[in-house]
């Protein structure tokens, strides 16, 4: 089912082409093979800044079968690390923690310090019981994975050959002006292990036809339709809503983000950028969204919003805390859509759904760009 001439039917003009066939939602070879093709290569999210915001934070994730952990050290720096002992290879850290002052695994005692080097490994010595102290050449740290920080996204390159982050991510940092966006204050989180497919959380989030009658709280559906396509290369598309229309409902003022409003004007921007980052960009607030796969059928998510340092005023302590109730709400709404969409995946009628030209663009050039990844 997954071969070229698949491939070939997808690409089709928007109103004859086929959809992604079932097998890709629930089919464990499937999600290997995303795994080797998809995730690798390119840099890929793997969780938010603010997860490790203060120093000694520790949180460990886990993306395309590999466990990995976010640290934030004593010198404001994350790093992210292979989740692995070097000794005999134990997970690391199973539990998000904070104040930390180094990482000790719990088989054998190796201790190591924030920025990955090796502190002590105890008893090296049997026959009088010191520990060794090993230099940093003695190559006893751990593994750290290249990664970076972009509006407080965490990327990183699973197997160090993908292409410089700042020639991937230069056309969003352009069109944004993101080096004036300024400091940004996390006013609300929402995670979520979502019981669909990792593609499934994505196509949902790109589609704006469901908005109307799932979350009437943002807006009707004539207000969702009143919006453009944003294709900016095959790895990097989105809708701009024009003049808000999704979050005129249940977003009030708030002051300007930076220069966003003399970027957006009065419209607001949902941008994918491959493989799983989403963004959502309005004059007056910033929300990020990053999914990481866990199994066929499951999904973690997370999704945060961001406001100026202005924003935080006291008198607009109202409009924070609709938007905070609305956001909630609104995510809450697509976990019973997503596990529907899941339950059908083994059925022969999924691998005849058919596409809206009007609303379904996103969705096609992302499984298509899936499928393109799958058969490279």
């Amino acid at each position: 089912m997954l071969n070229k001439d698949t491939l070939e039917r997808m690409r089709l003009p928007i109103d004859q082409a086929a959809c992604m066939p079932g097998v890709a939602y629930h089919e464990p070879a499937v999600l290997q093979r995303e795994r080797e093709r998809v995730f690798a290569g390119r840099w890929i999210s793997i969780g938010l800044g603010h997860q490790v915001a203060a120093h000694g934070d520790v949180r460990p994730v886990s993306i395309a079968g590999k466990p990995l952990v976010m640290v934030r050290g004593t010198d404001g720096r994350v790093r992210v690390f292979h989740n692995v002992c070097r000794h005999r290879g134990l997970l690391l850290v199973d539990l998000p923690c904070q104040s930390s002052k180094s990482l000790t695994c719990p088989y054998h005692g190796w201790t190591y310090g924030l920025d990955g080097r090796c502190l002590t490994i105890p008893y090296w010595d049997r026959s009088d019981g010191k520990a060794r102290r090993p230099e940093p050449r003695d190559g006893f740290g751990l593994l750290e994975v290249p990664s970076r920080i972009w509006l407080d996204t965490v990327f990183v390159d699973l197997d160090g050959t993908a292409p410089p982050f700042d020639e991937m991510i230069a056309p969003l940092a352009s069109r944004w002006a993101v080096c004036d966006i300024g400091h940004l204050v996390k006013i609300t989180s929402w995670e979520a292990t979502a019981p669909s497919n990792w593609k499934l959380v994505l196509e949902n989030f790109m589609d704006a036809y469901h908005l109307g009658f799932v979350h009437p709280e943002v807006g009707t559906t004539r207000s969702a339709a009143d919006h453009n396509v944003i294709r900016i290369s095959p790895e990097v598309f989105g809708l701009s809503y024009l003049g808000g229309a999704v979050s005129r409902a249940w977003a009030e003022p708030l002051p300007p983000v930076g220069r966003l409003s003399e970027v957006l004007g009065a419209n607001s921007e949902s941008i994918f950028l491959f493989p799983n980052s989403l963004f959502f960009l309005h004059p007056g607030f910033i929300a990020l969204r990053t999914l990481l796969p866990q199994s066929v059928d499951t999904t973690y998510v997370i999704e945060s919003v961001y406001v100026s340092e202005g924003g935080m005023a006291e008198r607009f302590g109202a409009q924070r805390a609709k938007m905070i109730e609305a956001h909630t709400l609104i995510s809450d709404q697509d976990l019973p859509i997503l596990a529907r969409l899941q339950a059908t995946k083994r059925s022969p009628a999924n691998d005849l759904g058919r596409f809206v030209p009007d609303w379904d663009i996103r969705s096609q050039l992302f499984q298509v760009r899936v499928m393109e990844a799958l058969l490279e």
